[in-house]
């Protein structure tokens, strides 16, 4: 799909790979994230060859919210939780919760105007939700990772033009601390 492309990304900051569907943007992440490696050349991280970095501890280092999101049998904030090591995950505090749902929009119009309740059960298809609060909570289970790089493929694919703006704008504040390649077709 792409011959002799050479990207250079804002690390730490807010980068955008935009296409048309079908242009080899999930692809290219894939390639980026190491899930795929039938390219030639190299990706470098932190000046180190992708193939030759510790798969294991790269994800660890890195957040990944595709257009499909994978919701588990449990509360919202297990979902949330999902994912994260024992080791990690008892480090987690109430306050890393509510940030990351801040970030991912996930508020009292998440839950339809009534009060936050992240304690809420969900069905493994998790029957009840949009593919938009989906989408939104598989985003809060990827902050809450604090991963150095996050991927994020057609992230607002599913969402309103509100929430899209909100989360653009609250991923924008992430730039600083985080680098975060972002794939979609949308001129938003």
């Amino acid at each position: 799909i792409f011959s002799s492309l050479n990207i250079e990304f804002l690390c730490p900051g807010l980068n955008i790979i935009k296409g048309e569907n079908g242009s080899g943007k999930t692809t290219l992440l894939m390639n980026l994230m190491g899930m795929l490696n039938n390219y030639t050349g190299e990706i470098l991280w932190g000046g180190k060859n992708l193939k030759k970095i510790d798969m294991q501890y790269f994800k660890n280092k890195i957040g990944y919210v595709g257009p499909e999101s994978y919701i588990i049998k449990g509360s919202i904030i297990e979902n949330i939780k999902y994912g994260i090591d024992s080791d990690r995950v008892s480090k987690i505090t109430e306050e890393d919760v509510y940030d990351a749902c801040k970030i991912a929009c996930i508020n009292k119009e998440f839950f339809d105007g009534e009060e936050e309740n992240l304690n809420k059960q969900l069905n493994s298809f998790g029957e009840g939700l949009s593919m938009g609060q989906k989408q939104r909570l598989s985003l809060a289970r990827a902050i809450l990772r604090k991963p150095n790089i996050l991927f994020l493929d057609e992230i607002t694919a599913n969402l309103d033009i509100e929430n899209e703006k909100k989360i653009i704008s609250n991923l924008n504040n992430l730039k600083n601390q985080t680098t975060v390649i972002i794939a979609t077709h949308s001129n938003n």
